[in-house]
């Protein structure tokens, strides 16, 4: 859902989403160098440090909006995040970077198996861990026991980065929720990173980790916001599906990593699960609701009914904040309560605000609080700088990057 048109991208979006995957497989291989002189752990605290400082700079997150309950979740994904990367970095350093990728890839394709609560979907999965296997190929008894437990637990760190996104997500989505748990990330690899990195920091070790904060995370996440305003979701993920592939070739290129037949067929694998997974995720689009008041027996499994509030550019002043703060408390408090999500179209400056619920009546019911007048269908009317919308939508959020409001 958006609140106003956006414009067409100067580029195709999918080269976009391409750009992201090869500047994260880039930074990924280019990495393997500073950890020779600074250790996995070192470099995750490095990269995410300076991370942290061009978040902040781009973002300037809004501290003010911060509340009790979203503290959890942002410290869970940071510390996430953090692990993630040190485990990661860590099992590039012991296998090669393909087949990382490949296993890692296992934890979102799990939770987006389970999160459809179809036993058939589990397919896939299982068909990306016998890729795997035939990649790791442990009938032969050479297998890098440190490195595959590295990438497992990179995997279980990416699971867990997807739920927290979504609980993330409902507060504080987009570059402003990364600008808030990156230096988290920052300080939990700290603890790990800094030991290692004691007496190695020289000025070109510095200078390197820039060059890797700014290929991985900053430019993907740039690439991966721009590309998914005018690129269907199921597209994307299904582009993003072929990550693994991308990260054996870029292994081969930078890292001269040589795979054999059985580990090419254990990647294409995995990718054509990821493909399929993605091919069989129910689908987002959105539809009118004919009567805000009607029964719920019209909702479907994973349909949710959302309130938007969308407040014109220049007119959310500290009265609107109030009212925002009002409508806020007033929504939690109603039956059916899910989440909320909130965030500014950086190109509009449109401030939007989205309420979803399993009850309509509730929805209803928040729509006439503002101006205490009945909400009726698709309602588009602007009310003093501001405007309310009423609509169902399929909660999915496939590969978990971003929430489906801002897709």
């Amino acid at each position: 859902m958006t609140s106003s048109k956006q414009a067409r991208p100067a580029v195709p979006p999918w080269t976009l989403a391409v750009a992201a995957m090869l500047s994260v497989q880039l930074g990924s291989a280019l990495s393997t160098h500073l950890i020779t002189q600074v250790g996995a752990a070192g470099t995750a605290w490095l990269r995410l440090s300076f991370g942290s400082l061009i978040f902040w700079v781009i973002a300037r997150p809004p501290l003010r909006k911060l509340r009790r309950q979203d503290v959890p979740a942002l410290l869970g994904l940071g510390a996430t995040t953090g692990l993630q990367t040190i485990a990661f970095l860590a099992a590039i350093n012991r296998m090669p970077l393909g087949t990382c990728v490949a296993i890692e890839f296992l934890g979102p394709l799990t939770v987006a198996a389970v999160q459809t609560h179809h036993r058939r979907a589990l397919a896939w999965p299982a068909l990306a861990l016998a890729g795997v296997v035939v990649l790791t190929q442990p009938w032969h008894g050479t297998g890098n026991v440190p490195g595959l437990a590295f990438a497992a637990l990179a995997a279980l760190g990416w699971a867990s980065y997807i739920l927290f996104t979504q609980r993330v997500g409902a507060r504080l989505d987009g570059i402003t929720g990364l600008s808030l748990t990156t230096p988290v990330a920052a300080v939990v690899s700290a603890s790990f990173g800094v030991p290692q990195a004691a007496g190695h920091l020289t000025g070109s070790v510095l200078a390197g980790a820039v060059g890797l904060a700014v290929l991985l995370p900053v430019l993907p996440y740039a690439c991966e916001l721009i590309a998914l305003r005018s690129m269907p979701t199921a597209a994307f993920g299904t582009l993003m599906a072929v990550e693994p592939a991308i990260g054996t070739l870029l292994g081969l290129i930078v890292l001269r990593q040589h795979p054999d037949l059985a580990q090419l067929l254990g990647i294409t694998a995995v990718v054509i699960a990821g493909i399929a997974s993605q091919r069989t995720q129910p689908p987002e689009q959105p539809s009118a609701t004919a009567d805000t008041g009607a029964s719920s027996e019209r909702d479907q499994e994973g349909t949710m009914i959302c309130c938007q509030f969308i407040f014109k550019p220049g007119t959310y002043d500290d009265e609107f904040h109030r009212l925002d703060t009002q409508i806020d408390e007033h929504a939690r408090s109603l039956p059916g309560f899910d989440r909320v999500e909130t965030w500014t179209a950086p190109d509009t400056g449109v401030v939007n605000a989205i309420y979803y619920f399993t009850d309509k009546k509730s929805v209803a019911q928040l729509a006439r609080y503002p101006q205490h007048r009945e909400a009726k269908g698709q309602v588009q009317r602007w009310y003093d700088g501001y405007r309310i919308v009423i609509s169902e939508i399929t909660a999915t959020y496939g590969d978990g990057r971003l929430p489906m409001s801002q897709r």
